[in-house]
């Protein structure tokens, strides 16, 4: 039997902002499971995860690498870049995550609301 279940993989290291991302995710859906380590991501990584929501400055590994991780997979997840540092940082982000193929469904600026996660209502 197939899993049509919508999943949602959350990294970042701030408690808060992983609980106001999952409980909007379960709103529209998804299953989420938080990551607050990004060291551990790759054994929480898989194809069947729809949505990653990236917080691109942490600690151990950070966005860009995890990016780079991303596009060696292969992914075919959408992409939600997080950051509190600035809309330039995202933009510039978001570039480079283009360049590797990889789909960028948004970039958000903290302090987010959930009017900035409406991305996750025209995911499939």
């Amino acid at each position: 039997m197939l899993d049509h279940q919508k999943r949602m993989l959350i990294v970042d290291n701030d408690a808060s902002s992983c609980d106001f991302i999952a409980s909007t995710a379960r709103e529209y859906g998804y299953t989420p499971t938080i990551l607050n380590q990004s060291i551990h991501f790759p054994l929480y990584y898989s194809s069947d995860i729809s949505i990653i929501s990236l917080e691109i400055f942490m600690p151990e590994i950070d966005g860009i690498e995890l990016l780079q991780f991303l596009a060696k997979q292969h992914t075919h997840a959408g992409i939600i870049l997080v950051s509190g540092c600035g809309v330039e940082l995202l933009q510039s982000t978001k570039k480079f995550a283009c360049q590797l193929d990889l789909s960028i469904i948004a970039c958000i600026e903290k302090p987010f609301c959930m009017n900035d996660l409406r991305c996750l209502s025209t995911q499939p």
